[in-house]
């Protein structure tokens, strides 16, 4: 959520599609309801950076630029991904332990 929403102001437009009014989804459904929302809304917005990282390794392998397998039968790229998820989680488990505390 985006804190314009609280305030009755307008988010950036980047922001709109995650932007949600958590203060009334809390008053309507309650506490546990709008933090699963603002949990959800945080998710889909840092799921965008494997999504581009992602993106952008398919596109190396699809032109070539990345092998299918190195001599001992290693496909180095999916290495290289799998440990930017792993950081990548630790990385958004921290950043929504400091939004959770907001």
């Amino acid at each position: 959520s985006h804190p314009a929403n609280d305030n009755g102001k307008t988010c950036p437009i980047y922001m709109m599609p995650w932007a949600q009014p958590l203060s009334e989804i809390r008053e309507y459904f309650g506490e546990s309801v709008a933090m699963y929302f603002a949990w959800l809304g945080f998710y889909g917005y840092y799921l965008l950076i494997p999504a581009i990282v992602g993106t952008g390794m398919q596109l190396l392998y699809y032109y070539g630029i990345i092998t299918h397998y190195d001599s001992y039968g290693i496909k180095w790229y999916m290495v290289l991904f799998s440990i930017f998820m792993v950081v990548w989680a630790n990385y958004y488990n921290m950043q929504w332990t400091t939004e959770e505390k907001i």
